[in-house]
């Protein structure tokens, strides 16, 4: 992968994490169904031979406090090998957290996720969302 941009500003146990799946893309498939949140099995086995190996370059996972905004199939590949996860964690108040959770609620679609965050003034945050998104 050839990701430039934000770095992970920490690592966290995947276990620690919990994953976000409420969304439809606008290409209308339900991102990270919850029947199977990790679908794409191809993508799942490439992430476990790269943690495994501690060859992981890609994006790391955007987390909102605990809660993911990205990288369910990151998640599940560092929780297969036991391996940390590399994060961009945003910390808000619960407040901030609620607002924005809500605004990514009613913006209806995972491709909008970074204006809800550019809104709320997290510009960074948003540049790692955009690379989940494109």
């Amino acid at each position: 992968m050839d990701y430039k941009g934000p770095e992970a500003n920490g690592f966290t146990d995947p276990h620690e994490v919990r994953e976000y799946h409420p969304l439809i893309t606008r290409k209308g498939y339900k991102e990270n169904s919850f029947t199977d949140p990790a679908a794409d099995r191809v993508k799942l086995a490439s992430l476990i031979r790269s943690f495994r190996r501690d060859t992981y370059s890609g994006p790391p996972v955007l987390l909102l406090n605990e809660q993911a905004l990205t990288g369910t199939h990151r998640i599940y590949a560092a929780r297969r090998v036991k391996a940390e996860l590399p994060v961009f964690q945003v910390t808000t108040d619960s407040d901030i957290h609620d607002a924005i959770m809500s605004d990514i609620h009613d913006a209806g679609h995972y491709e909008d996720i970074p204006n809800v965050l550019r809104k709320h003034g997290f510009h960074d945050a948003a540049c790692v969302m955009d690379y989940d998104v494109h």
